[in-house]
């Protein structure tokens, strides 16, 4: 009987370790989540990714004076506000047309 309430101890302690577990990772996924929210200089790949276009096309941007870039460290970075400028819908209108 004695063995059956310590293999039930260690169960229990096997199951709320792994409960424990579970909740970090999760708790992980969200928090890096967030960390993209709130990102403030992106890489070109992850401008790219965030306007949905190849990066060869978010450099034409540029080279055509569209979308602003920044040197920094001799690798570019663009703005994230600067990105969510470029998707409003008024920019848009003020720049391809009708």
């Amino acid at each position: 009987m004695n063995n059956e309430a310590a293999s039930e101890n260690v169960l229990n302690f096997i199951e709320e370790k792994a409960k424990l577990e579970l909740k970090k990772s999760e708790e992980k996924l969200v928090s890096s989540d967030v960390l993209f929210d709130r990102l403030k200089w992106l890489t070109a790949e992850e401008a790219a990714e965030y306007l949905r276009v190849s990066v060869k096309q978010l450099y034409n941007l540029v080279y055509r004076g569209q979308l602003k870039s920044h040197k920094l460290l001799n690798r570019r970075r663009f703005l994230r506000s600067d990105l969510d400028r470029l998707v409003k819908p008024q920019y848009f209108q003020e720049n391809f047309g009708k």
